[in-house]
């Protein structure tokens, strides 16, 4: 089990967020959702770590390149996906959600359901 907060819009519903890291938000909308803010800022980043990619691909060949991509995962797990729940939380605010509380549940779906 985790942690869940849930928020409330008097319009819109329910949502809940996972407190923690947040591996299950690198897929799907709520990523497209949970960095809507952010987007300029990642497509810089996700340039540049391509640029970077290339420019040892070009002058190390193939085995650096693979140490590259590698690298530019460990980048996205330590940076990203550590604030996504950050962004989601801060979307939801600012989209007029209301912090109700905090309960334990096993995914978003119970915690609503818990909620209600």
């Amino acid at each position: 089990m985790a942690t869940y907060k849930v928020y409330q819009h008097p319009q819109l519903g329910v949502q809940a967020v996972k407190v923690g890291f947040a591996w299950n938000m690198l897929i799907g909308e709520r990523t497209l959702l949970a960095t809507q803010r952010k987007t300029k800022l990642l497509k810089y980043a996700l340039a540049l770590l391509i640029t970077i990619d290339v420019v040892v691909l070009i002058r190390f060949g193939f085995s650096a390149f693979d140490l590259a991509l590698s690298s530019n995962a460990a980048v996205i797990a330590l940076c990203v996906v550590p604030n996504l729940n950050a962004w989601h939380e801060a979307l939801l605010l600012e989209q007029g959600y209301r912090y109700k509380l905090s309960l334990e549940a096993n995914d978003i779906p119970e915690a609503i359901a818990k909620f209600n």
